[in-house]
């Protein structure tokens, strides 16, 4: 309830970074928070402290992670698609496919992320500097995977998956005859 009427109060530039803690204790209110740091909600904390233009940049950059993630994905996809298919023609066992890198970092620090933002629902995690300096390190990998992928395009041919032989894993070498 506080989060909200001080969003209400200052809906553009929200009442400025950690600021929800003496504005609240200076309410006499029912719905007041006695000793609470921060409105407990993540979208809430953004919209109350920095207004409609940090909830604008907080989505910006979450629908970019997602973005990432999605176009990310492809590669994943492909390389589990052409897995389960096997080299049945050649009679040799079926091959496992390694998908590239950069899919594989994004995918996993926007899964990351994703996690934090549902926490955030409940909880703002945010205060917590280790929790903060993570979420921006993760957000960072996604994007960094995603220009890596980017960069290299289809015709580099490194964002295709890598075959690799079940011999070869096992440290065993292959022959031809």
């Amino acid at each position: 309830a506080e989060g909200m009427r001080l969003w209400n109060e200052s809906p553009i530039f929200g009442q400025g970074p950690n600021s929800f803690r003496e504005l609240s204790m200076g309410i006499n209110s029912v719905a007041r928070p006695s000793g609470a740091e921060h409105p407990h909600a993540l979208l809430l904390a953004i919209g109350s402290e920095q207004g409609l233009l940090g909830v604008v940049a907080f989505i910006g950059l979450a629908g970019s992670v997602a973005l990432a993630a999605l176009f990310a994905r492809r590669p994943l996809a492909t390389a589990h698609r052409l897995s389960l298919a096997g080299d049945v023609d050649s009679g040799r066992p079926r091959s496992r496919l390694i998908p590239p890198l950069p899919a594989v970092v994004t995918v996993s620090a926007a899964a990351a992320v994703a996690a934090f933002f549902v926490a955030g629902i409940a909880d703002f995690a945010m205060r917590n500097p280790l929790s903060r300096t993570a979420v921006f390190l993760y957000i960072g990998w996604a994007l960094a995977g995603y220009r890596m992928l980017r960069c290299q395009g289809p015709a580099a041919g490194s964002s295709s998956p890598v075959s690799v032989d079940s011999h070869e894993l096992n440290g065993a070498e292959t022959t031809t005859s």
